[in-house]
C-alpha cells in the first residue's frame, strides 16, 4: 500500500504513467498492477515517437516532429531507444482525481501493441483527429526470436470527438489549450469512459 503523502484530489499538475509489464502481462502504475476493465480513449492524434531513456532518475522524452520523421538521436549516449507516447483517459478505471494516464515505452512488445492499435485507427480514421475508444482484450503472446512475451491487445471500438480533459495543462492541470473538436458535453455513450 502505497504512503499517503499527498491528496489524490489535489494532485492534478501532472499526468501518472502506466506501463504494461510484457514478461507478466499486464498494466501497472506506481501502485502497482492496474485493472483496464472498461473501456478507455487513446488520444492516438496526439501519439507521440521519439528517442525515450532512463536518467537521473525519471524519464527523459525527445519527441519527433511529427510521426512521419525520424529525429537523429540526442546524442551518442546508448540509453536512447526509439520509444512513443500516448495518453489513455477513463474514469472508471484511473479514478475521478485524476483520470488520465500517460502510456510511453521503448521496448518491442509496447512497441508493436501501439503499432496494432494505430494500423486499425489509421484504415478507420486516416487523415483525421478522433480520439479512439478501445477495449483492453487481455495479453496476445508474440515472439522475438526465441523469446515469448505478452503485448497488450485492443479492439478499436469507436471513433470520438477528442474530449476536452485530454487537454489539461500538464504544469496547472487546466483545461489551457481545448481542442476545437472536443465537445463540451458527453453523449451518454461517451460517458462511459470519461
Amino acid at each position: 500500500m502505497p504512503l499517503a503523502l499527498r491528496d489524490p484530489d489535489e494532485v492534478k499538475d501532472y499526468t501518472p504513467y502506466i506501463s504494461w509489464r510484457p514478461s507478466v502481462g499486464h498494466f501497472a502504475d506506481a501502485d502497482g498492477k492496474v485493472e483496464i476493465t472498461s473501456e478507455v480513449c487513446l488520444d492516438l492524434p496526439t501519439l507521440q515517437l521519439g528517442w525515450r531513456r532512463f536518467h537521473n532518475g525519471r524519464f527523459e522524452f525527445v519527441a519527433d516532429a511529427d510521426r512521419t520523421s525520424y529525429t537523429a538521436k540526442p546524442d551518442d549516449d546508448k540509453e536512447w531507444k526509439r520509444g512513443f507516447k500516448v495518453n489513455m483517459l477513463c474514469k472508471k478505471v484511473f479514478g475521478d482525481a485524476n483520470p488520465m494516464r500517460e502510456w510511453s515505452d521503448d521496448g518491442a512488445t509496447n512497441a508493436k501493441a501501439i503499432e496494432a492499435i494505430w494500423k486499425d485507427y489509421e484504415e478507420q480514421c486516416p487523415a483525421c483527429d478522433k480520439a479512439a475508444v478501445v477495449r483492453f482484450t487481455g495479453a496476445v503472446p508474440v515472439s522475438f526470436g526465441s523469446s515469448t512475451y505478452k503485448m497488450a491487445g485492443f479492439d478499436l471500438v469507436k471513433l470520438i470527438d477528442r474530449p476536452a480533459e485530454l487537454d489539461k495543462n500538464e504544469v496547472s492541470g487546466d483545461n489551457a489549450n481545448p481542442s476545437v473538436d472536443a465537445t463540451p458535453d458527453t453523449t451518454e455513450d461517451d460517458d462511459e469512459f470519461i
